[in-house]
């Protein structure tokens, strides 16, 4: 996503918030005028869809995307990535420019199977997606031998991204 040249700029944020690399809290600095000055020094931001959002200029920004303007200087070209899966960990350590195949590759699954592994008539399939394409790995009568065949992939194909729980 390329900033439009309305939005925000680095210089813009770091007057209004510091942002802790080492808590991944935004702190309100400064003020426009129509932001009350009982915020200032406050902690800036609301939990939302298990992200934390930071209004700026009466728009709301996902704070990992303006911890990313705020230390670079320049918005992300695609996606950011928590490391940990996490959305409200913003520490910059864990956070990481990625594309939406490496953002999928480290996302969480809700489900009883392991991530890649599907249930069939048979017993079990490894499917893994990479650059937007399915890729059967095989048929496997486990869910431990589905589930390892899906990881070994995973690694190969996605590197540091790979997650298989």
């Amino acid at each position: 996503m390329k900033p439009r040249p309305s939005q925000l700029t680095a210089e813009r944020l770091r007057k209004l918030f510091h942002y802790n690399m080492e808590s991944g809290d935004f702190t309100r600095i400064g003020t426009d005028g129509s932001m009350p000055k009982k915020y200032l020094g406050k902690k800036a931001g609301c939990l939302k869809d298990g992200y934390i959002y930071v209004k700026v200029d009466g728009r709301a920004y996902m704070a990992h995307r303006l911890a990313w303007l705020y230390v670079t200087g320049h918005w992300p070209d695609c996606l950011i990535d928590h490391e940990d899966t996490n959305g409200t960990n913003n520490r910059w350590t864990n956070l990481r420019e990625a594309n939406y195949s490496q953002n999928g590759a480290n996302s969480k699954t809700s489900r009883v199977l392991p991530k890649g592994v599907y249930k069939n008539k048979y017993g079990y399939v490894a499917i893994i997606v990479h650059n937007y394409e399915c890729i059967h790995l095989g048929s496997f009568r486990t869910i431990v031998e589905a589930s390892s065949a899906y990881t070994k992939e995973a690694i190969s194909r996605h590197g540091k991204f790979a997650r298989s729980a």
